[in-house]
């Protein structure tokens, strides 16, 4: 039964692609979104595959916590459908006679608003249930036309930015292997490309053309939704955006160094916000997040656990170590961390592929010919502060690789504006 609907909504969302004037874009070829989407959906029952027989708790990979959770929400829909709806609609979810399903669940109580949420992707996945009659695999096939959408989002604001280059466009959005992969499982990274792509695509949409109701509805839903799944990112865009907003708006001239100054100044508002409010300590988040993630990997003997520098309570012990947290997470794995782990192997390939990439925008640099620079400094400024945080939070690898896949569609981009066109062809 899970083959024949995985291949009904399979068809039906192929269906849709090849129909719908969204996804069709001058100088790309017509079949090459489909053909995209298919591979997406692969990757995620292949994501699916691996953390069934080879990594077989389910209690500890993330992609099943979240399906069994959401079995257990929705499963007191058919005898306790108020309390079915108090807990996917958030609405009275606090309530104390709730919290007999919250501790059958393994994910529900495990939450942290500033790095991420496990609730939402919890609800999604039991909105999900009315449709998938309990199977995994359709659930994988939902995920990815909502991945594949916040992508293609991003593919038309670069394509609009950066015309000549579509096909190449096309392939550094979505082809990184990791971004590939871990973005199309049964993850929160899923939905958080969604809510980014939409988000991003709504405001070019908003700054070039005006705004409308419709675009202040895609907006503000992207928007929460993004909150909602990883708060942290749209934190690290915002002072990026706000000066995108203004290069274009004002035509300012000198767009670096008001990007510079917008977040020197961010971060520092964030780094003393606590002596107006004190339950807001960037340093202590910081600190404990990366002191619980150390102990979350030796609890689970984490095989991709490496050492990074310690942080302290200050802000000067997490300033002082920006540098190797960016190289940690723009160079690493290294071949040598390995250790028999496929996965880590391609992660290994590809950022070797992507210093190469790198190499050749060193040697074969051009100026960047862009309809709004505002726009690629901010990928740029996004990528390094993205880069820092899970450098100085995250001691494993794995987790590593995963987080970094936002800023891997804006590398792309950022990349095909600093290299010969005819070299990367």
């Amino acid at each position: 039964m899970q083959i024949v609907l995985v291949s009904i909504y399979l068809l039906l969302f192929i269906y849709f692609i090849k129909k719908s004037t969204f996804f069709r874009v001058e100088n790309l070829p017509i079949n090459w979104p489909t053909i995209l989407f298919i591979l997406k959906v692969a990757s995620g029952v292949i994501l699916g595959l691996i953390y069934t027989y080879h990594y077989t708790n389910t209690k500890t990979t993330d992609t099943w916590k979240f399906f069994n959770d959401s079995k257990i929400l929705f499963d007191a829909l058919p005898e306790h459908p108020a309390d079915f709806f108090r807990m996917i609609t958030g609405i009275g979810s606090e309530a104390p006679e709730l919290r007999a399903y919250y501790e059958r669940m393994d994910a529900w109580l495990n939450t942290n608003m500033l790095f991420n949420d496990n609730r939402t992707i919890i609800r999604i996945n039991a909105f999900f249930q009315l449709f998938s009659f309990g199977y995994y695999y359709v659930h994988v096939i939902f995920m990815n036309i909502f991945s594949f959408t916040g992508l293609f989002c991003l593919f038309k604001v670069f394509n609009q930015l950066l015309s000549k280059s579509t096909k190449e466009i096309f392939i550094l959005t979505f082809l990184f292997p990791s971004l590939m992969f871990w973005g199309s499982g049964l993850l929160k990274d899923g939905l958080l490309l969604f809510a980014l792509g939409m988000f991003i695509y709504f405001l070019y949409e908003t700054i070039y053309r005006g705004i409308t109701f419709k675009k202040s509805i895609g907006l503000l839903f992207s928007l929460a939704l993004l909150s909602l799944t990883k708060f942290y990112i749209i934190l690290l865009m915002a002072p990026g955006l706000l000066i995108w907003w203004g290069s274009h708006k004002k035509k300012w001239k000198t767009v670096f160094s008001k990007m510079a100054l917008a977040y020197i100044l961010f971060f520092f508002i964030a780094f003393n916000i606590h002596y107006l409010f004190p339950e807001y300590n960037l340093s202590y988040m910081l600190y404990w997040k990366q002191a619980n993630f150390y102990g979350f990997a030796n609890s689970v003997d984490s095989k991709s656990l490496i050492e990074i520098p310690r942080l302290g309570y200050t802000a000067w012990s997490i300033i002082q170590h920006v540098p190797n947290a960016f190289a940690t997470t723009f160079f690493r794995p290294f071949i040598t961390d390995i250790h028999s782990n496929p996965l880590v192997l391609l992660s290994a390939i590809e950022n070797i592929v992507i210093v190469l990439l790198c190499t050749l925008a060193i040697i074969f640099y051009q100026k960047p010919k862009l309809n709004d620079s505002g726009f690629f400094w901010m990928c740029l400024f996004f990528i390094f502060t993205l880069y820092v945080l899970i450098g100085l939070t995250t001691p494993v690898l794995g987790a590593t690789v995963r987080y970094k896949i936002p800023a891997l569609p804006f590398l792309g981009f950022v990349l095909l504006n600093l290299t010969e066109k005819r070299i990367l062809k």
